[in-house]
């Protein structure tokens, strides 16, 4: 398969998308919330939930928007039982978020979102 080429806009979003999942994947595979790679889960155990949260991030201006988003997609794959407190979720999203803050919807924080609509 072909590289994709980021300054084309189509292949652009597409490497984009490439490479917030596979970040985001490897953030939940290395922190593991809710403990399937310490049972020997397979290395794609997180796959689903990290495209339903990258599908979700640029709504997201905030940590802790990531994090209730992620809270959502493993409550909804896994049941509340099994998704714990969104606590587990904290390390990850800020994780996530900080990561990929200059791409999704504000680049700040909670404040920033206040001060902008102040300046319309």
């Amino acid at each position: 398969m072909a590289e994709l080429d980021p300054k084309n806009p189509k292949e652009g979003a597409r490497f984009r998308y490439e490479s917030d999942l596979s970040m985001v994947k490897q953030v939940l595979s290395k922190l593991d919330p809710i403990n399937l790679m310490k049972h020997g889960a397979p290395a794609d155990e997180y796959d689903q939930e990290a495209a339903k949260i990258v599908a979700g991030l640029r709504r997201c201006t905030t940590t802790q928007e990531v994090q209730q988003l992620i809270y959502t997609v493993f409550e909804e794959l896994f049941g509340r039982e099994i998704a714990g407190n969104s606590d587990l979720y904290r390390e990850a999203a800020t994780k996530i978020f900080h990561s990929l803050k200059p791409s999704l919807g504000n680049s700040g924080n909670s404040g920033d979102r206040k001060n902008r609509r102040r300046s319309k």
